[in-house]
């Protein structure tokens, strides 16, 4: 395994790109969560599998990895008290899913950043909601 191509990631909106921080790996079209859930959605698991074996690749196995979770700019969560705790609970829960995938637990730091630095933004120049972007909210990146 080299890239999301030989897992066809791509097809499954992955994409891998770098910033200043190093490699960043985001889900583009997958939304991993239900409104206000911290439970993984079952047919996001054999992506996030997929991406595991990815990072587990002789290529990536060096690399550490912080899993960013996101929210939207909505109080989404009846169970929850602010996004603070949506967010890093759903960081959390990409994590764990990863590590039962024999990925080493010391690779990983979780992070939940809430509504203060969304995947995507949440509203347009006019202050009007993006419906669609309000959906992704797992980052990663490989340092």
């Amino acid at each position: 395994i080299n890239d999301a191509k030989d897992l066809n990631l791509e097809d499954e909106g992955v994409i891998i790109s770098s910033d200043a921080n190093g490699a960043t790996l985001e889900m583009t079209s997958i939304n991993l969560f239900d409104t206000g859930s911290v439970t993984l959605k079952p047919e996001a698991i054999p992506t996030i599998k997929k991406i595991s074996l990815l990072l587990n690749s002789n290529k990536y196995k060096k690399y550490r990895i912080v899993v960013e979770g996101h929210t939207d700019d909505t109080n989404e969560s009846e169970t929850l008290p602010s996004n603070w705790e949506l967010s890093g609970a759903r960081a959390g829960a990409v994590t764990r899913e990863m590590i039962s995938n024999t990925m080493d637990i010391n690779r990983f730091k979780a992070v939940g950043l809430a509504e203060i630095s969304p995947a995507y933004p949440n509203k347009n120049p006019y202050g009007e909601p993006i419906p669609e972007n309000r959906l992704y909210h797992i980052r990663g990146t490989l340092y």
